[in-house]
């Protein structure tokens, strides 16, 4: 396994950037390995309104969450897809908030 050495105190905006430190779920290893096959198994449609992906099927009618999950031990392809939407949801808000006007004073 990876031996993971800790870079500083539990801030709360690194557990933000890297989602695991705070997911009793998933192990670092499952995390890396989740973001391996998100990219391989990219959402193509870039569907705002479709967060959860639902749709994205390949040519067999398989789900993306199912092709993922299929290559996760002990991971469900609901567990995969809620993963990705509570990712979404913080680069989301990470976007929204590097967007803002800043007021001078």
């Amino acid at each position: 396994g990876i031996n993971i050495i800790s870079e500083g105190p539990n801030d709360e905006t690194n557990k933000e950037e890297d989602d695991c430190d705070d997911d009793d779920e998933w192990t670092f290893e499952e995390c890396v390995l989740f973001d391996t096959l998100l990219a391989r198994y990219a959402d193509n449609t870039k569907n705002e309104s479709n967060e959860g992906g639902e749709e994205d099927i390949s040519g067999d009618g398989v789900s993306r969450w199912e092709q993922i999950s299929a290559l996760l031990p002990n991971k469900t392809s609901l567990q995969v897809r809620n993963r990705y939407v509570k990712i979404s949801r913080v680069e989301k808000e990470k976007r929204r908030l590097a967007h803002q006007p800043t007021v001078n004073s």
